[in-house]
């Protein structure tokens, strides 16, 4: 038998087992390239679905900011009620800051604060600006002990709003003529070597102040 003969016999066995393999398994192939089909499809959906939910998100703060600045506030806090509800997303942090102008009763502010809080949980340095912002604009409705604790989250993190949250403090009790827990948190910012040099000088300054005022 010719050497060519023999070659094109293999050629005929190989293709025969290929197509034979195919046949086996055509079940198998299918259903791997629906799958790949199927996530394909799915990755483009989802991504088609998040944009158009940060676009709707977007659109739904824009329009209770018209509201707002048409003075329809009842209908503007409603917008942005929603938003902070349903949504984490940078526009819930601006809605909670518009919903403030808008709403008198501080435990429902403070009821706002907390749920963008506990959505931001992960993300340290941002949760932190919120506990800080929440106790500075609650601190006068708030029982000690609970700012205590809520500031202590931001202290014990020991993250860059750790010297704010001392500084705070410092000047909470000040204002209630307790200098000497005053003193303890002015003296936590220059103990523990304050990076920010702007406050680590407010602390300087205000323990003069306590020094003056105690004498």
């Amino acid at each position: 038998m010719a050497d060519e003969d023999l070659i094109e016999i293999k050629e005929s066995l190989q293709k025969e087992n290929l197509i034979n393999f195919f046949k086996t398994h055509k079940n198998k192939f299918i259903l791997f390239f629906a799958l790949l089909l199927l996530l394909g499809g799915s990755y483009l959906v989802f991504n088609k679905y998040d944009e158009s939910k940060k676009e709707k998100i977007a659109a739904s703060y824009f329009y209770g900011s018209m509201l707002l600045e048409n003075k329809i506030n009842d209908d503007a806090k409603k917008v942005f009620k929603n938003i902070i509800l349903e949504h984490k997303s940078p526009y819930a942090i601006l809605s909670l800051y518009q919903i403030i102008k808008l709403e008198s009763d501080l435990k429902k502010i403070e009821n706002f604060f907390d749920i963008v809080i506990k959505r931001y949980e992960g993300e340290e340095e941002l949760r932190d600006l919120l506990i800080y912002k929440k106790n500075l604009l609650l601190s006068e409705s708030i029982d000690e002990n609970q700012l205590l604790i809520s500031m202590n989250q931001i202290i014990n993190n020991k993250g860059m709003w750790k010297s704010h949250a001392l500084l705070f403090l410092g000047d909470y009790y000040f204002a209630k003529e307790k200098f000497d827990n005053s003193k303890e948190f002015y003296q936590r910012i220059l103990d523990e070597d304050s990076q920010n040099s702007i406050i680590k000088t407010e602390a300087e300054s205000r323990l003069k102040k306590l020094i003056n005022v105690q004498n």
